[in-house]
C-alpha cells in the first residue's frame, strides 16, 4: 500500500480549483427486524455480522482511501472527483457510510427507549453505542486492507485542541484509520489520552506524529497524479 499524505494548508488553492462532481448517496435501511436470529418473550437475539455487511457494504473495486475531518468534506469531495477521472475509485466513509449515527439511532429507539418515551436508557445506550461504533470500526479496517493507497488530508480541523507541539488528532476515527496503517505496517504506535472536568470540553488526544512520517508528502495537482501514474510500473 502506498501512503500520501496532503497538507490542506498549504495546498488549497489548486484543490479550490477542481469542480466536484455531485455526490448523491441515496440511504436504504433495512427493517431491524430482518436481522432477529432468535426471538420470543423472553430474548431477541441480533445478528451483527449480517447488519454490519448489509449496512457498511464491503462492495465497490476501491483504490483508494480518502483519511480526512468531516470538516474538510467539500475539498474530499474535489480531490475524489480529480482521482476519478484519473482512473482511481475513491471509498469516502462520511459520504458512504455517513448514516451509521441513524441506524444508531433506530436501534436506540426499538431497544433503549424508557417507558416515558422521552429518554433512552443509559445502560441499554452504552451497549449498542459499542455495539455500532465496533461493526464501523471492523468495516473501515476491512477498506483500509483493501485499497491499494491511503491519503490522509492534514488540516486545522485534524485537531481541535491543539494543545502541544506533537502531531496528534482529537478524531478517534482517523486515529483507528492511522493505526489501521500502521498496523498493516508491522508497527506498534500508542496513542495518548487526555481527560477533563465533567461539564466541560472534552477531547481525546491521540499522537499521530511517527506514523505519518511513512506517508509521502503532496504539494501539487500534478504531484499527486504522478504518484499514481508511477506506482503503475513499479
Amino acid at each position: 500500500m502506498r501512503l500520501l499524505k496532503i497538507d490542506l494548508r498549504t495546498n488549497q488553492r489548486w484543490i479550490d480549483n477542481i469542480e466536484s462532481k455531485n455526490f448523491d448517496n441515496k440511504i436504504i435501511f433495512n427493517e431491524i427486524d430482518e436481522y432477529l436470529m432468535k426471538n420470543n418473550e423472553e430474548l431477541e437475539v441480533i445478528d451483527a455480522v449480517k447488519m454490519m455487511n448489509d449496512n457498511f457494504k464491503q462492495a465497490g473495486d476501491f483504490t483508494v482511501f480518502l483519511s480526512h475531518s468531516h470538516d474538510d468534506i467539500e475539498a474530499v469531495k474535489k480531490l475524489t472527483t480529480l482521482l476519478e477521472k484519473n482512473g482511481q475509485k475513491v471509498f469516502i466513509d462520511s459520504i458512504y457510510w455517513n448514516y451509521f449515527e441513524k441506524l444508531l439511532k433506530r436501534i436506540d429507539d426499538k431497544y433503549a427507549l424508557n417507558q416515558d418515551r422521552n429518554s433512552y436508557s443509559y445502560e441499554k445506550r452504552n451497549i449498542t453505542t459499542a455495539v455500532v461504533h465496533n461493526l464501523l470500526s471492523i468495516s473501515l479496517q476491512k477498506m483500509i486492507e483493501k485499497c491499494e493507497y491511503f491519503i490522509f488530508l492534514d488540516s486545522n480541523s485534524i485537531d481541535k485542541v491543539n494543545i502541544n507541539t506533537k502531531k496528534s488528532t482529537t478524531s478517534p476515527w482517523i486515529y483507528l484509520e492511522l493505526s489501521t496503517i500502521a498496523l498493516l505496517k508491522q508497527r506498534v504506535e500508542k496513542g495518548i489520552r487526555s481527560r477533563d472536568v465533567f461539564n466541560k470540553a472534552l477531547w481525546f488526544n491521540y499522537d499521530i506524529k511517527d506514523i505519518l512520517t511513512k506517508f509521502e508528502e503532496i504539494n501539487e495537482e500534478n504531484d499527486l497524479l504522478c504518484r499514481f501514474k508511477r506506482s503503475q510500473y513499479e
